[in-house]
């Protein structure tokens, strides 16, 4: 999960902060500060989906969605398709983990208070499925337009990336 940032103060603020620094002062709103300074979240979407094995990424993903923030998901380059559409189906927070045990406490407490663990599951489940399938859908039709053994050009990504938005 990476969040492309418009400033510089919030990349500064970004690089100071780990999850562990965070365990003890962690704030709900101040991650949301943050994230509303990006233009944008990326997820890369590899065939185990790692990402939603980490609650932070997990939390952040929801967050961004909640404060309306574009989300682009990205599958890696040697994934397997079939295999991300099925784990988004049977993602599973529940055994999502943290930096330690106190930080996993600490965000499952917070997710759990706030909106609940299967209520947030459920709806990155819904929000990458969604994004995932229009990637997809936008991958096959720029395929289809292109000449057999035309290679893959750098203006093909950046509309595939402006078609998420």
């Amino acid at each position: 999960l990476m969040a492309e940032l418009e400033h510089d103060e919030a990349i500064s603020a970004l690089s100071s902060l780990t999850p562990r620094s965070l365990s003890s002062s962690f704030s709900h709103r101040h991650t949301t500060e943050l994230l509303r300074s990006c233009r944008q979240v990326l997820v890369v979407l590899d065939d185990e989906l790692i990402f939603s094995k980490r609650l932070w990424c997990c939390y952040e993903l929801f967050v961004a969605r909640e404060e309306n923030i574009p989300i682009v998901v990205w599958p890696d380059r040697t994934s397997d398709l079939e295999v991300i559409s099925k784990q988004i189906q049977h993602m599973d927070l529940d055994t999502a983990t943290g930096e330690d045990e106190d930080e996993a406490k600490l965000l499952s407490k917070l997710i759990e208070t706030n909106w609940g663990l299967s209520r947030v599951c459920s709806v990155l489940s819904e929000l990458l499925s969604e994004k995932f399938q229009f990637f997809v859908e936008a991958f096959k039709l720029m395929m289809s337009e292109r000449t057999k053994g035309e290679p893959l050009q750098a203006r093909d990504i950046a509309r595939l990336r402006a078609l998420q938005q």
